[in-house]
């Protein structure tokens, strides 16, 4: 038998048993691809597996051999090693000795410097080290408990906050850093937090602030929300999980580890590490942060589209290799460890494939000090094997990064559909999107209705009368041009609202980032050719964000 089946089944825990079933039976061929893209109008990771029946009396679990890819398939069917293949540039895994129930993608795609690093004398799996508790986020509940800091980087104890719509001046005695997306994590510190959970005792403090916070919930009927409710009288308090250690969930293209000092708070977009000994935290930070975390990240995960995109369920995170503090912790290879690791941190993180020189030479001085702890090798050794985690994580990325346009750019030249399915993705994205509300909100508060000019006035201002509205803040209107388009009809606010008009353009321009970011992804590598296909994406993907805010406002204004 043959099918083509979601890769979601060679993984998934509720289909462990199946998978025993499958293996006491039959003897299979996976094909599986990242070079290639099948039935992208699906949206769904798929492989084809090819089924050969078992004997009778046939014990244990049956061979599997997984096929890598590594080129389009043209339909032709060869055999590669006696093994049946539908491309000759294919890598041939046997994987006859995963669990019956094992995790079979994991095991036929995880590249062999990364097996390596796995089997190294100091190395272990996060399950299996002693002293590191391991955990994923947690929801944290209602939003009335999830504080944004107005200046991250002030050193005061008196932070000025935001939440639920208000603002509130509070200590920091009664606030946990918390972080609530990858986003936030621009390095590899996370010492200025951007958001705060409130966390207070369940007996009141008597700080006026606070109780005005806590009167100001109980007008909003906080106190009555399915997730606070059952707190009972002392509905305010709140005591998460801390964590020294935060990975993401889902980082696409860059590797982020965020080392949380102090502890600190996490959603449930990421996995945490708690250490019994807080120097264990550097060791295994340095050994998550370098090209063997990243090829972790890129593996050790779960395909969960056709784009390439990958999601780290918490069983997956736990099978991550690490250094082994124990093995690590006071020989001569821990503070060369510790020390590349504080150099990288500092860096704001970019995607794998882009980094800029010194960032590359910082992670890859890491990557070699982690290589020499876990082998206890040469150095020229060790800089050979960083190269070529670092080579394999490069090249990971840039090949999802082309799938994703080609599986994205499939999808929208279809026949009489080349911009109903980005319209689509854009309406869903947009019906929860905050900052698309706050921006039509700003863009009918105004006391006149007009139209923003061309730039072709703005820089010929000599040859028009300057009695438009904006006329005394040309640079304005020249951004608000640039964000929102030419002509755009709005009630703005008044011209003497600088911060109102500057708003606009400042959520604007994340609201224009994300909105390709959802429809076209990020940009393939420029050589690429995916790179037309995404370009013509992006555009796609301004105009709707630009039209969307335009009919809302009008229809606000009508």
């Amino acid at each position: 038998m043959a099918f083509v089946l979601p890769s979601g089944v060679l993984q998934n825990e509720n289909v462990a048993g199946w998978r025993q079933w499958l293996r006491r039976r039959w003897d299979l061929v996976i094909w599986h691809t990242e070079e290639d893209v099948w039935f992208s109008d699906a949206r769904v990771a798929t492989f084809a597996a090819l089924f050969s029946p078992r004997g009778r009396n046939a014990t244990g679990a049956g061979r599997v051999h997984f096929v890598n890819v590594r080129e389009d398939a043209t339909g032709e069917l060869m055999s590669v090693d006696g093994i049946p293949s539908p491309a000759a540039r294919v890598v041939i895994r046997d994987i006859s000795a995963t669990p019956p129930a094992g995790d079979l993608l994991i095991a036929g795609t995880k590249p062999d410097v990364l097996r390596e690093f796995e089997a190294a004398p100091a190395t272990t799996l996060i399950r299996d080290a002693a002293g590191i508790e391991s955990g994923a986020g947690q929801k944290l509940g209602h939003a009335f408990f999830k504080l944004k800091d107005t200046n991250p980087a002030s050193a005061s104890l008196i932070r000025n906050l935001t939440g639920l719509g208000t603002s509130v001046r509070l200590h920091r005695r009664y606030l946990t850093p918390l972080l609530t997306g990858p986003k936030e994590l621009v390095s590899g510190e996370s010492n200025a937090p951007e958001h705060w959970l409130l966390t207070l005792p369940r007996e009141l403090p008597t700080n006026a602030a606070i109780r005005d916070y806590i009167r100001y919930g109980r007008a909003e009927e906080v106190h009555v929300a399915p997730s606070v409710e059952s707190r009972g009288d002392a509905w305010w308090s709140l005591t998460p999980a801390l964590w020294d250690i935060a990975v993401p969930m889902s980082a696409q293209f860059k590797h982020q580890v965020a080392y949380l000092n102090p502890a600190g708070a996490v959603t449930n977009n990421f996995h945490g590490l708690k250490f019994e000994n807080p120097r264990d935290g550097l060791i295994v930070g340095a050994s998550l942060a370098s090209a063997f975390g990243a090829l972790a990240r890129l593996y050790v995960s779960g395909e969960i589209g056709c784009e390439g995109l990958r999601r780290v369920a918490l069983i997956q995170f736990q099978e991550w290799p690490i250094l082994d503090p124990s093995r690590v912790r006071g020989t001569r290879h821990e503070a060369r460890c510790l020390q590349t690791y504080e150099r990288w941190r500092v860096f704001d993180s970019s995607e794998i494939d882009e980094m800029a020189p010194d960032e590359l030479a910082a992670w890859r001085d890491l990557t070699e000090a982690v290589a020499i702890a876990a082998f206890g090798t040469s150095a020229s050794a060790a800089r050979s094997m960083a190269d070529s985690a670092i080579t394999e994580a490069q090249s990971t990325v840039a090949r999802r990064r082309t799938r994703e346009a080609a599986a994205l750019g499939g999808r929208t030249r279809q026949a009489g559909g080349a911009r109903t399915s980005a319209s689509a993705r854009l309406r869903q994205w947009l019906s929860g999107s905050s900052e698309f509300r706050r921006v039509v909100e700003l863009l009918t508060s105004g006391p006149t209705q007009y139209s923003l000019r061309n730039e072709g006035e703005l820089q010929n201002l000599a040859l028009f009368e300057n009695d438009h509205p904006l006329g005394a803040v040309p640079y304005i209107e020249l951004e608000l041009i640039r964000v929102l388009g030419a002509g755009f009809d709005a009630a703005w606010p008044d011209p003497s609202d600088r911060e109102a008009l500057e708003t606009i353009i400042v959520i604007g321009r994340e609201l224009l980032d994300t909105a390709i970011t959802v429809i076209a992804g990020e940009p393939p590598p420029v050589n690429s050719p995916a790179s037309a296909a995404w370009r013509e994406i992006a555009a796609a993907a301004l105009d709707g964000l630009r039209k969307a805010i335009q009919v809302e406002v009008r229809k606000t204004l009508l």
